[in-house]
């Protein structure tokens, strides 16, 4: 009896416990039974496509196999998603400029091929590239009216505030996994244009535009992806800055061939080379509003291994016959293989430099190395290799400059030698000879033009593309005066001079030679 009696009184203080126990455990259970077991979605992703409608040759493989355009990429997209539970394919910027298909206009838009490629191909977002305001602002909200798909650019206004884009972000969901994608391009975007390309539109830093617009995203998703147009170091640096509220960065701008998924600062960063050859898959799984675990490769996209979309290969062949019209008649040989560098002098650069100083009868002539993009192999040159290695609508312009000026352009064209940081001139006319100072800057030892030394008063004509000109501090160290346009395309000039040559014999004659260099 005694024994039953403690039983009865553990039993009237144990109940309130036990039934506060129980109702703690209903909600907590509850979440077990009702909480996501996490969902996997697909990220395809492209960038830097660069007008490649068409497969290009595969140089690092033996006997150049084609690979990537648009109608095996039909065949590979179809095929990964066939294979995802949910999927996205997106492109990060640059789809302009590399190919004459940029130049032809198609549904009323010049370059309005891409669009038509990126509808076909069921694209679900892009973002925009600098490249893809060459034709001027005006031609880029032309293309952003021809997709059926969002163009997102949170960081592009008008001079009203609103977004040039119309939208900054977008979000899908995916069989009831919410996905945020916002898109960035960089912040000095006017640095990579012509002059007027933007018109009155303003570039916002991307870090504040994202800040602005993040917690509204957060709130609506549980996958936040950054589609951004800033380049690889660029996402990482990002990435540091916006760790744990930023899932995934897909990126673009650097060509950056990134074989498997980075992740810097828990953010998964991925891009996949450029020129429409490689399809980028990134598997991420999403679980309590986080990318718990994830994988990815590239996928080279062979030809040999497509078969292709009909109608996405009709739409290829109908822009083949435009461009062999316009561009697909031999006009030269060339004798060796012409390569371009924007590390070092390079034969087809003095090549081109050498035929615009002549066309525009300047003493000297300068073209910047990334205007130059292809290299011509040994043999035969058809108009559309000329086109395809300065696809650029640079115009030819001239200027007159003391010799004092010229010193000062060939130190800074030194400067980039020595530090190898891009920004080179390739040089006709002019010859010069540096060293290495002892504070780590150069010095022109000597300086001719025309065979004979420099004087730093006397005035000398000098030719330029107006991309050059337009950015004369990075390449010239000075701002030119009475700059006069020749109303006539850098191609044109490179095109027509092939054609009355018929031989292109470029050659590296060190025309900007360091002192004790090997």
């Amino acid at each position: 009896m005694k024994r039953i009696a403690q039983i009865k009184r553990w039993g009237r203080w144990l109940t309130p416990v036990l039934a506060a126990a129980f109702l703690v455990c209903i909600p907590a259970c509850k979440q077990k039974e009702t909480e996501s077991p996490g969902q996997w979605v697909t990220i395809l992703h492209t960038n830097d496509i660069h007008g490649h409608y068409r497969a290009t040759p595969a140089s690092w493989v033996d006997g150049n196999p084609p690979v990537g355009g648009f109608p095996a990429a039909s065949f590979f997209v179809s095929r990964e998603r066939d294979d995802a539970e949910r999927s996205l394919l997106l492109d990060a910027g640059d789809f302009m400029t590399g190919n004459p298909i940029c130049d032809l206009d198609y549904n009323g838009v010049r370059g309005g091929g891409m669009p038509a490629f990126f509808n076909l191909l069921g694209y679900d977002a892009l973002c925009l590239g600098n490249h893809d305001f060459d034709h001027k602002w005006e031609v880029t909200r032309g293309l952003i009216g021809l997709t059926e798909m969002p163009v997102l650019c949170a960081n592009v206004f008008k001079p009203s505030g609103d977004l040039f884009s119309d939208k900054g972000y977008e979000i899908y969901n995916l069989d009831g996994v919410r996905v945020g994608v916002i898109g960035l391009v960089m912040d000095g975007l006017s640095g990579y244009l012509r002059s007027g390309a933007l018109g009155d539109l303003f570039v916002e830093a991307g870090l504040v535009s994202v800040e602005r617009i993040l917690d509204e995203v957060d709130r609506k998703t549980d996958l936040i992806i950054l589609l951004t147009h800033i380049g690889v170091e660029t996402d990482e640096a990002v990435a540091e800055r916006l760790s744990g509220r930023v899932d995934v960065i897909v990126g673009g701008h650097s060509h950056t061939r990134i074989t498997e998924p980075e992740q810097t600062s828990g953010v998964v960063i991925v891009q996949a080379g450029g020129n429409n050859r490689y399809l980028g898959r990134l598997d991420v799984f999403v679980q309590g509003d986080r990318v718990a675990d994830f994988r990815g490769h590239l996928i080279p996209m062979w030809v040999s291994e497509a078969k292709p979309n009909p109608e996405v290969e009709a739409l290829a062949v109908q822009f083949d016959q435009q461009i062999d019209d316009l561009y697909g008649a031999v006009i030269a040989d060339i004798t060796v293989d012409g390569f371009g560098s924007s590390r070092a002098e390079s034969n087809i650069g003095n090549w081109i430099a050498d035929r615009l100083r002549e066309a525009a009868k300047a003493d000297v002539a300068v073209i910047n190395s990334g205007g130059i993009r292809k290299h011509l192999p040994k043999g035969p040159v058809k108009a559309l290799d000329i086109k395809e290695m300065l696809p650029f609508d640079n115009q030819l312009m001239v200027f007159m400059c003391t010799g004092e000026e010229l010193l000062t352009m060939a130190a800074t064209n030194a400067r980039a030698l020595a530090n190898q940081a891009g920004g080179l001139l390739q040089v006709s006319g002019i010859r010069y000879r540096w060293r290495r100072g002892p504070a780590g800057d150069v010095v022109i030892e000597s300086a001719e033009v025309g065979g004979r030394p420099v004087k730093k008063e006397r005035i000398y004509r000098v030719a330029s593309p107006d991309y050059s000109v337009t950015h004369s501090d990075r390449y010239f160290g000075f701002e030119p005066k009475n700059v006069e346009s020749l109303y006539v395309a850098v191609s044109k000039v490179i095109m027509d001079a092939a054609r009355e040559a018929g031989i292109i014999d470029p050659k590296v004659d060190g025309r900007m030679a360091e002192i004790g260099a090997e």
